[in-house]
């Protein structure tokens, strides 16, 4: 299997190695960086409020609100890794009056 080169990304913030996947995000100074995520929810009719408050009550939602345009409500959340926040995504997903979601994955 051939190493993966090291690639370095400079964000607004501050700076974080990628070994080859943003699986293992870390921070300079060796410390795990957690995997930051919004996530877009389109509702059925007449259910954006509690969806809304349903996914408020999720582990690592950092908070959620109802939007006006494409999608009805977002949320932002902050998991351990892309694997957790996939299931995270998933359960949140589950939730009734949700019709569909898409998640963007920050870095």
């Amino acid at each position: 299997m051939s190493k993966v080169p090291q690639r370095r990304f400079k964000s607004g913030i501050q700076s974080l190695e990628f070994p080859g996947n943003f699986l293992e995000a870390k921070l300079k100074n060796g410390e795990k960086k957690m995997v930051l995520g919004c996530v877009l929810f389109c509702c059925e009719s007449g259910k954006i409020r509690s969806v809304v408050e349903e996914v408020r009550k999720g582990k690592g939602v950092k908070r959620a609100f109802s939007v006006h345009g494409r999608w009805d409500a977002v949320a932002e959340v902050e998991a351990s890794d892309i694997k957790a926040l996939g299931e995270m995504v998933m359960k949140l997903h589950g939730i009734a009056g949700i019709k569909a979601t898409e998640t963007l994955v920050g870095f």
